[in-house]
């Protein structure tokens, strides 16, 4: 976003500003004598949900305030909130990147709802979080999007699901998206900050990014000679996101070369050293 940490958390922590740039909640005022995000201090918003109704009321809590960096609050009860939303700001040149994130809370009740509707108001937070920056604010950087220690269902639109282990998810994730050309799925972490889990898209296609476990025998091929597999990923124009990759520094495996099998096709590797072979059909 183009403007400066400071400015951005003024902005989204001055919570009776929320109407002009939330697609839902289109009014909010301070409770018990609050005049600002104190942890601690509770307001409440007027809410239409999905855009469309019904309308009520929800009370929140700020959870974090630290000016310039974080801001969250919880819905519902203070001491036991259905769901904690949260926005991480991080310098990046001239502007910020924003995380917004987030996350429920386990419990019986919300974890049917998640089963039965999750997909539909996964969606819609999705598509809210792309929208509810202030305006006038957007047009650098990148939003990445995510949940905490308790995470909404996973995406699952394709049958299998690659998964991806990595020493570094957050790293492996912006590399995917800023040089293979991946849309961000999330970045999910814990409370204190740590990543625990990634996704990208491409289309309907979906790729899980794991953290290395030794528990579970699962480790990233950084540092290792060999690879025990990779991803082939058809795309429009190859020649193309070659020579995107070779001018941010990645290692080339072989050139786009017409193949007997009616690909034309590249391969590569991530940082960590997962093999990719990106395709275009021959026509």
């Amino acid at each position: 976003m183009a403007a400066a940490p400071e400015r951005i958390w003024e902005l989204v922590s001055d919570i009776t500003r929320i109407g002009r740039y939330s697609p839902e909640t289109f009014e909010a005022e301070w409770l018990d004598g609050a005049t600002g995000p104190a942890v601690g201090a509770r307001f409440r918003g007027h809410v239409k949900r999905n855009g469309r109704g019904p309308i009520y009321w929800t009370t929140c809590t700020v959870m974090t305030s630290v000016p310039g960096r974080e801001f969250s609050f919880g819905v519902g009860a203070s001491d036991h909130p259905l769901s904690v939303w949260r926005y991480h700001l991080r310098p990046a040149g001239d502007g910020t990147d924003v995380t917004e994130s987030f996350e429920l809370t386990r419990t019986a009740m919300l974890r049917l709802y998640w089963a039965l509707l999750g997909w539909a108001r996964g969606r819609t937070n999705r598509n809210d979080m792309r929208t509810d920056y202030p305006r006038g604010h957007q047009g650098r950087g990148r939003v990445t999007r995510g949940a905490g220690r308790t995470l909404r269902p996973m995406t699952a639109t394709t049958k299998i699901i690659p998964l991806l282990v990595y020493e570094n998810i957050e790293a492996a994730h912006d590399y995917l998206v800023d040089v293979f050309g991946f849309s961000s799925g999330g970045l999910y972490r814990l409370d204190d900050g740590t990543v625990i889990h990634g996704e990208v898209a491409l289309g309907e296609a979906v790729v899980w990014l794991h953290a290395v476990s030794p528990d579970h025998e699962m480790a990233s091929p950084q540092g290792s000679a060999a690879s025990h597999g990779g991803l082939s990923v058809h795309i429009g124009d190859v020649d193309a996101h070659y020579a995107k990759a070779k001018a941010a520094g990645a290692r080339i495996d072989s050139e786009p070369t017409d193949k007997e099998y009616g690909l034309r096709e590249y391969g590569v590797r991530d940082p960590e050293g997962h093999r990719w072979w990106f395709a275009t059909p021959l026509s």
